[in-house]
């Protein structure tokens, strides 16, 4: 019994399937198309070399398989309009129940040239199938019993025969495709539920798996007209072939065709195709300069090549692989890819010339298969005397060519820069050539005519007139400038000498001084003028900077501070000075709070001053006490008003008293003296009083004003 299986949604997808080894330069392709047209109406047995065998016939009855029904005989019958998309007949399996196969075979006989297969071949089929409930097969087989059949019988293969192909299952459920290699074994599956109509193209290759083959499978609904659906499952399968056997089961004996309709509803076959090329791989080459064409027309197909094209084939001049996409009914079934490599010939001979009295020789080239020249000399190089035409015919890996050029002589360029001389220090030179050369190249690498110098040197230039050339050289000498030397400082006390060579003429310094030598004591600016072979030479002008030594111009005499008042120290240094203080400070001033020695250093280039300040530093934070009120009672107790203070005031004091309308009643300028509360000899009466305090400490800037009231208590 067959098992059910459970169909599954399929995602669709167009393939894109690459034969990287095929090369269409190369193929020879046949082709073979069976559609039932020239077949009559009715029973099939026998027409065009087919055969029919059921479950029921007598050839078949060694599979012992149960009997059920009446035999069913496929039929060549009219298709309904909504079937036949190419023609008019097709093969239908009729209608039937139980263990029953329709069973249809033909071998290849004259009436119909079945493809042969060769060595190294691929073949894309195609067919179109439709209706029937349970199995539906198509299969090409190997009839390698020689009986002219290859039966079936209860859904097994025959043990006699060979075949591999498809098969569709199910009757709207559980419906799946199956995929049997070359033992008839079932090498891969895939759940679908087919459509009324479907189109199936296998594209087999041969040579693929070590010449085990390999099958890819497609389909396309032909009912909605849809888009071609790549069988996923069915991609580079393994078929299996025996390759290596001699016998009538090696693929490339294929003879036949086996079509099997399982018992059921009505079954379609039709329009069958077969499309077999060659596989023989050839690159290619083409000759520089020239052109090829490549590719091959394939029947029934079309073409996308990576440069764009879609002709059967395209023309190259360049190298490189191209590549293209062989499209048969929309479905892109193969790649192939053929390499055109570039034959570049060594050389092309053009137009030359040779110098006037040189040796020319013209090389042919290396690694030519062939060369002669005009005059049949075969020599790899010859010599050239004379002008005129000349040709050479050569060839290279199957490329020939003739180049005919002309020689012309050239007579050589004269050239003279002139006698060697002597220059004055900054005078504008150019070397400018006798010459009726075209184009020039001096030593130093530049191409003018002439070239602007401004030191001694030998100088090369040389002249052509295409390749032939004259040179010549010159010596040129500069005679040298003074140079008194960088700018530079000298210390106040110093001196420096500047001497100068005594092969001048008429040494005139700045100053008018005529001697070769000069001392310099002073800043200032220093120059010479000297001549020499009617060179009136003017030296560069030395700047001189005198430092005087480090001098501190302003100090401060050894100093008493109080400690909460700070002290500034300030310096003036001259000019390029450099000033350090004890503290590391570098400033022209500092601050001192504490007792000490404090020292400051001014130094530059041509030495280094210091000096030092001593400093004293005393508490003059006075503090100060006056009641605001007293008793002068003769208690001991606040008996005296007068100022209290741990300070003295050593410039400044005065202490005034006043009664409430403003009589002055006490007065002193001793800050020891106190008032005892009497006016006159007698105790003033209890009220309130005030005072007014001028004084002035040794630190004070300036006298202090205190103004208070205080009380008087009997």
């Amino acid at each position: 019994m067959f098992s059910y299986l459970k169909s599954i949604n399929v995602m669709k997808c167009l393939l894109v399937y690459s034969f990287t080894f095929l090369t269409f330069l190369s193929f020879s392709q046949q082709v073979a198309i069976y559609d039932f047209e020239n077949l009559s109406n009715g029973d099939i047995t026998n027409q065009d070399g087919w055969h029919y065998s059921t479950s029921m016939s007598s050839m078949n009855n060694g599979y012992n398989c149960p009997v059920v029904g009446t035999p069913l005989i496929p039929q060549i019958t009219d298709m309904p309009t909504d079937g036949d998309y190419i023609a008019s007949k097709t093969i239908m399996s009729n209608s039937g129940w139980g263990n029953q196969h329709v069973v249809i075979s033909r071998v290849n006989n004259n009436d119909w040239s079945f493809p042969s297969f060769q060595n190294k071949q691929f073949l894309i089929l195609e067919f179109e199938m439709s209706g029937g409930c349970w199995g539906k097969d198509f299969r090409l087989a190997f009839d390698q019993n020689n009986d002219g059949n290859f039966g079936q019988n209860c859904g097994q293969s025959d043990p006699n025969e060979g075949s591999f192909g498809i098969q569709w299952f199910g009757c709207n459920q559980n419906a799946n495709l199956k995929l049997f290699d070359a033992n008839s074994e079932m090498v891969a599956v895939e759940m679908v539920l087919e459509p009324s109509w479907v189109k199936y193209v296998m594209v087999i290759d041969f040579y693929a798996n070590n010449y085990q083959g390999s099958a890819s499978v497609f389909r396309k609904n032909l009912t909605n007209q849809a888009d071609w659906v790549t069988i996923n499952t069915m991609q580079n399968i393994n078929l299996n072939f025996d390759t290596a056997s001699t016998g009538n089961n090696n693929p490339y004996n294929l003879n036949g065709i086996k079509i099997d309709q399982e018992a059921g509803v009505q079954a379609y076959f039709d329009n069958i195709k077969f499309t077999v090329m060659d596989f023989n791989h050839k690159d290619t080459t083409v000759c520089e300069g020239e052109t090829i064409t490549i590719g091959n027309p394939i029947s029934g197909s079309q073409y996308l090549w990576n440069t764009g094209d879609t002709s059967s084939t395209i023309d190259v001049n360049t190298e490189g692989i191209y590549f293209v996409d062989l499209y048969k009914d929309g479905l892109k079934v193969l790649r192939d890819s053929i390499t055109v490599n570039l034959i570049e010939l060594p050389r092309t001979f053009n137009d030359t010339s040779y110098c006037e009295d040189e040796n020319f020789l013209l090389f042919a080239g290396s690694n030519l298969d062939y060369h002669f020249w005009n005059d049949s000399i075969s020599d790899n190089e010859i010599n050239i005397n004379s002008a005129g035409e000349y040709t050479i015919h050569y060839s290279k890996d199957g490329c020939v060519r003739t180049d005919t050029f002309q020689v012309v002589e050239i007579v050589p360029p004269y050239m003279d820069l002139g006698q060697d001389f002597t220059a004055c220090p900054d005078e504008e030179v150019i070397l400018q050539a006798n010459t009726n050369g075209t184009a020039f190249k001096w030593s130093d690498g530049s191409t003018q005519s002439s070239l602007e110098i401004k030191q001694s040197g030998e100088y090369h230039l040389t002249t052509s007139i295409e390749q032939c050339t004259a040179s010549d050289t010159i010596n040129v000498t500069f005679i040298p400038s003074i140079n008194l030397g960088n700018d530079t400082t000298i210390c106040e006390g110093d001196f420096f000498t500047i001497d100068l060579d005594k092969d001048y003429e008429d040494y005139s310094w700045h100053d008018g001084d005529k001697s070769t030598s000069k001392d310099i004591h002073y800043d200032g600016e220093y120059f010479v003028t000297v001549k020499k072979l009617n060179c009136v030479i003017q030296s560069d002008t030395l700047k001189v900077n005198r430092v005087l030594l480090p001098r501190i111009l302003e100090t401060t005499d050894d100093t008493l501070i109080c400690e909460n008042f700070p002290l500034l120290l300030k310096v003036k240094a001259e000019l390029y000075d450099n000033l350090l203080w004890f503290d590391g400070h570098t400033d022209t001033a500092t601050i001192v709070r504490e007792s000490g020695v404090y020292w400051v250093s001014a130094s530059n280039t041509c030495g280094v001053e210091t000096d030092s300040i001593k400093v004293n530093a005393e508490n003059c934070l006075c503090e100060e006490f006056l009641p605001n009120v007293f008793t002068p009672n003769e208690d001991r107790l606040n008996d005296f008003f007068g100022y209290q203070s741990n300070c003295i005031p050593s410039k400044y004091y005065s202490l005034q008293i006043f009664n409430r309308w403003g009589e002055q009643i006490f007065e002193s300028r001793d800050y020891n003296e106190k008032w005892d509360g009497t006016y006159r000899g007698k105790i003033c009466p209890t009220g309130v009083y005030s005072y007014l305090l001028v004084v002035q400490y040794k630190n004070d800037m300036g006298k202090r004003t205190i103004k208070r009231k205080f009380s008087l208590n009997q």
